[in-house]
């Protein structure tokens, strides 16, 4: 199978994100991976361009996840991928090839299905665009604190979406997200979701920005954050109680 290695490398980082998922099981060719956290507490579903060969389901266990990463960040380029056995082969012409070692499917813990994350989205009662800035103020913000939580706020006054984090005791900040779509008739009072930040920082330094296509933040009252680039790359984060994110 050949590719474009940052068509892999791509998926991979929508998966890994900095540590979050540190295993899953791939379907190269198809380009497309569903996994969950050790927690329980980031669900995901991402893809990349398909490309014309396919190897099909491979298991790739913890730290082999984070090598191809850095592998296919070394060479770029057009990248061979091939599986022999119990290894995957990936090489460029010119520089090599590694042999790394797979895992079998029951033995990666990150599995889910399909049906498991499309469920999620269906509740959500508001919808709300992920400003460009909105996503850089984020990262660079939640690095000033000592708080692990970012609450999202909907505010039915002003139809809007903003996100706030940090205790009484420390340094705080609010960054609004902008008017908020009703994806239903049902009108919600106010209400928050509460998250871990990082999970949503990590989640935010993967998504991509285009003019026809924003990226979506979709909320309902006790529901998890959905962070949703397209209908083939969805992250669910599950709300936290009030003090588990202090």
């Amino acid at each position: 199978m050949r590719t474009e290695g940052n068509i892999i490398a791509s998926l991979l980082k929508k998966v890994y994100l900095g540590g979050i998922v540190e295993e899953a099981v791939v379907d190269l060719g198809a380009n497309t991976v569903q996994a969950v956290d050790p927690t329980n507490a980031v669900f995901l579903k991402v893809s990349g361009k398909p490309s014309e060969d396919s190897i099909g389901r491979v298991g790739i266990g913890n730290p082999t996840l984070s090598m191809i990463i850095k592998h296919l960040d070394a060479i770029k380029g057009e990248i061979a991928i091939k599986k022999e056995k119990n290894r995957l082969v990936i090489g460029a012409k010119g520089r090599g090839e590694i042999k790394y070692l797979t895992a079998e499917e029951e033995f990666i813990s990150s599995v889910v299905d399909e049906d498991n994350i499309g469920s999620l989205v269906d509740p959500c009662l508001i919808s709300v665009e992920i400003p460009a800035q909105a996503c850089a103020d984020f990262i660079a913000y939640m690095t000033l604190i000592k708080t692990k939580s970012a609450k999202f706020c909907y505010n039915p006054k002003t139809k809007s979406v903003h996100v706030e984090s940090g205790l009484e005791s420390e340094h705080q900040f609010e960054i609004p997200f902008g008017r908020a779509e009703l994806l239903s008739e049902e009108k919600p009072d106010a209400f928050s979701v509460t998250v871990y930040g990082n999970h949503v920082n990590q989640i935010l330094s993967v998504l991509e920005w285009n003019e026809k296509e924003k990226p979506l933040i979709l909320m309902a009252p006790g529901h998890p954050l959905i962070l949703l680039q397209d209908d083939d790359n969805i992250w669910a984060c599950l709300p936290l109680t009030e003090t588990a994110g202090e």
